[in-house]
């Protein structure tokens, strides 16, 4: 079945929740047309490196075919509610363009009683999502602001504690981890007497983040199955797949690369099958690490491209500085440092600019090998140097003390 046929079977169950069954099926049917490809065994490699990007004027076409028909179909609030719910699946799939129409209109009607306070809420923290997604760090923090006042209002205090999560998000996607924990621990006090287990499994998950930055994967991976459980549970699939892709990162960080291969595999796959593209993007560039890390260039190489081919559909900053840094691993290994340097320097530049503090120290940590590869060791001692104090103010204390070894390696005379 071809991935937007998927997208079309997801809009529908979401057509019925609002609109009779006959109704809904009588609209389909003229959307249909365009016969569907095989199901794929999605494990593979070459099978994941075939997976189409959709995209498009016809997907454009269908999804404002599906808003006309609602419009026509239901009143003032049930549409509110409907497009609330497509706005979250065209985040979840990639579509920004059309989520940010639908919740811009969303937030620009006025609402006159709670429950339309509600969904401009709702829909203020889904604009910060999507500008998270891109790494415009203002624009996000300026509606998850604008979403905590109106969640405040209404009293509603998982509102109130998913706010504190996106907060927390976004400060721990820059590496400010005091911040990030600070808004976790708020939001988690929201919900001592509401219970709301997705919103309790995300504090799980992104405390799991923090703590794998810090270099306590024991705590790390204990988080993510924690979390795990409860998403299979709630038969949530886009965060099954997204906690596997970061139980992935943790048996990378400690070097169990086939168990690491594993959790990607399962994400990709799940992510593909519901045409989640910013899990699919991730989970190329961890695998393409990997294979960068263990030699395996070509099959890098391959799917470093896959994932640029998504973070550009994305506008995806951080993915694409990723994908330099394991681009440049590929030529380090290949033995063209200057190449290698090159790229690592774009990767380095793309986090300052996004403020990306923990993906510049990384950078930082691996640029200094190539320089040290090339016998520069004046500025591989520089940019070990800066790695240390990042981690040092994070307190990745054993970080810190390799680091320390390593730069010893360097220059035997050299003090931090």
């Amino acid at each position: 079945m071809e991935k937007n046929s998927i997208l079309l079977l997801e809009i529908k169950e979401i057509l019925t929740n609002y609109l009779d069954e006959e109704t809904v099926e009588n609209f389909y049917r003229s959307l249909e047309g365009n016969p569907g490809s095989k199901e794929k065994d999605i494990l593979e490699d070459y099978l994941q490196l075939d997976a189409e990007i959709n995209g498009g004027k016809d997907k454009r076409a269908q999804i404002d075919m599906i808003i006309t028909f609602a419009e026509e179909k239901l009143e003032k609030e049930k549409l509110s509610q409907l497009l609330l719910q497509l706005g979250k699946l065209m985040i979840d799939n990639g579509e920004l363009d059309i989520a940010e129409e639908i919740n811009k209109d969303l937030i620009s009607k006025p609402s006159k009683n709670p429950l339309l306070d509600r969904i401009k809420a709702d829909a203020l923290l889904a604009m910060a999502k999507i500008n998270w997604q891109q790494s415009i760090w203002d624009q996000s923090l300026r509606y998850t602001r604008k979403a905590y006042y109106i969640f405040t209002n209404l009293n509603d205090n998982i509102g109130c504690a998913r706010c504190e999560n996106m907060l927390g998000t976004i400060y721990g996607e820059r590496g400010e981890i005091d911040k990030a924990t600070a808004h976790f621990e708020r939001g988690k006090a929201y919900l001592y007497n509401n219970q709301d287990p997705e919103t309790e499994a995300m504090f799980q998950t992104n405390l799991g983040i923090l703590y794998n930055m810090q270099g306590n994967y024991p705590q790390a991976l204990k988080n993510y199955r924690n979390s795990l459980r409860i998403y299979k549970k709630l038969k949530n699939a886009r965060l099954i797949a997204r906690v596997t892709h970061n139980m992935g990162m943790v048996k990378t960080k400690m070097e169990n690369y086939e168990g690491a291969l594993e959790d990607f595999n399962n994400s990709i796959n799940i992510s593909l099958q519901h045409n989640f593209l910013s899990n699919c993007a991730i989970s190329y560039i961890a695998k393409a690490y990997i294979y960068a890390k263990t030699n395996r260039s070509e099959l890098a190489e391959v799917f470093t491209d896959k994932a640029m081919e998504i973070a550009y559909k994305l506008n995806d900053t951080l993915s694409i500085a990723d994908i330099y840094r394991v681009k440049a691993l590929i030529q380090k290994n290949l033995g063209n440092l200057e190449f290698s340097e090159e790229l690592f320097e774009n990767s380095l530049r793309l986090n300052k600019d996004k403020q990306n503090k923990i993906n510049e120290a990384e950078a930082s940590e691996e640029l200094a090998e190539v320089y040290k590869a090339g016998n520069k060791t004046d500025e591989a001692k520089n940019h070990i140097k800066k790695a240390i104090k990042y981690y040092r103010k994070i307190k990745a204390d054993k970080k810190v003390e390799n680091m320390k070894n390593y730069l010893q390696n360097i220059s035997p005379a050299a003090a931090v």
